[in-house]
This record gives C-alpha cells, sequence and structure tokens, in this order.
C-alpha cells in the first residue's frame, strides 16, 4: 500500500516536471515572454511599437520582416516582451509607392546571391547579383546618368535618373562606361561588374530609389 503523502509527492513532482517542460518549449520556441498581434487594417509598425513600447528593429528581427510595405491584414506578429502603453500618438503611415510608368529590366542575368532587408544587422538597401551569365551591366530603364564615379563603400558606382523621383544604383564595378549628363536607353551597356568598394567577390549591387528612399527591387523586376 502506497502511502498517502508519498503519492500526493509523486503528484506533485509529474507536475512540476510538465509545467518546466513546457517552458522549456515556450523558451526553446520563442526565446523571450510575449504575445501574438493581429495587424489590422492601416495599422503600421511605427503604431504597433508604440502601442507595446517594442523597436521597430526588434519586431522586424524576431519575425524576419524585411520589407515592412509586405506587411498585410491579420498577419500574425510576435511581440517580445511587450509593454502596453494606453495612450497612442498617432502615426501616419507611408503612402504606398506609386509604380513607374517604365517598365524596369534586369540589369544582369545572374543568381541572387543577397536579397533587400537587414543582414548582419544592418539595413541591405539593394540585392547582389553574381556573374552567372556574363558580366555586362546593362540601364535597368531608360534615363539620364546622375552619377559616375566613386562612392565610399560602393566602390565605383552609378546611379540613373529614370524621372518621377524612380533612381537606380549600380555598384562596385570594374569600369564605368558612362558619364554624369549622359542619356542612356533602356538595355544599354553602362558598367562592367567587378568587385570594387567594400565587397569579397565580383557581383553587381543593384538599388531602386523612390524619392530618395530604397524600395524592394524584385518589386519593379519583372519575374523570370
Amino acid at each position: 500500500m502506497i502511502h498517502p503523502y508519498k503519492f500526493v509527492l509523486s503528484r506533485f513532482i509529474v507536475i512540476v516536471a510538465v509545467v518546466v517542460g513546457l517552458a522549456a518549449c515556450t523558451k526553446y520556441t520563442y526565446q523571450k515572454e510575449g504575445l501574438w498581434h493581429i495587424l489590422k487594417p492601416g495599422e503600421t509598425l511605427d503604431m504597433i511599437s508604440q502601442k507595446y513600447a517594442v523597436s521597430v528593429k526588434e519586431i522586424r528581427e524576431i519575425n524576419d520582416i524585411y520589407d515592412p510595405h509586405d506587411l498585410a491584414p491579420g498577419m500574425r506578429i510576435f511581440i517580445p516582451e511587450p509593454k502596453e502603453q494606453e495612450t497612442i500618438k498617432p502615426v501616419v503611415a507611408d503612402k504606398p509607392v506609386k509604380k513607374p510608368e517604365t517598365r524596369f529590366i534586369w540589369p544582369v542575368h545572374g543568381t541572387i546571391s543577397s536579397g533587400f532587408g537587414i543582414r548582419h544587422g544592418k539595413m541591405h538597401e539593394g540585392i547582389d547579383i553574381t556573374k552567372d551569365k556574363g558580366r555586362d551591366i546593362r540601364a535597368a530603364a531608360s534615363g539620364v546618368v546622375e552619377f559616375s564615379g566613386i562612392k565610399s563603400g560602393y566602390g565605383k558606382t552609378i546611379i540613373l535618373n529614370h524621372g518621377g523621383g524612380y533612381k537606380t544604383l549600380y555598384a562596385h564595378n570594374e569600369k564605368n562606361y558612362v558619364r554624369k549628363g549622359m542619356k542612356v536607353k533602356q538595355g544599354v551597356i553602362i558598367a562592367k561588374m567587378g568587385s570594387s568598394g567594400k565587397s569579397i567577390g565580383i557581383h553587381l549591387h543593384f538599388e531602386v530609389r523612390y524619392r530618395n528612399k530604397p524600395q524592394n527591387p524584385l518589386r519593379f523586376l519583372p519575374v523570370r
């Protein structure tokens, strides 16, 4: 016959073990305590950040949100260690980026080796494309050469102004074939892919900017 004290003690040990196990699983899954926020229409990361007193950077990193414009109503967003505030300051959401009238083409035909978004804790404002199918770099759209020279970190760089607030940037080039002020047509070879500036290999760093704000180039390039 089992002594009542031993029976109660054994049940207590089992309950503690289960609780500890669940806590360990939760910690392993999320690493931090928090809650899930269901995104409402019109909400932005800035609004959520103010609501829970958690930085936008931390929310983006823990949820792998590389482009804030990819948010959609109904999306579940994990909020680590929230501190919900009583009042929220009104935040004006960014207007959606107007699509350019001119369609862009791929400046090169290599493989994307690095995407747009947070990389190594810093914002990567474009995409990196390798030299799989040659090293010729072509103008993604017709425009005027706004810059052709050397930029810190970027190495030999070209910036084309396409009008309507749109610009494209081509960096780490070995050679630039165009000069400031020149008009170029879409598809014209403007540079040779290289590894100038802060680069660890031959590739093209390509950016699309709207009103000088970096955009995800894949939003404007044709699907291939």
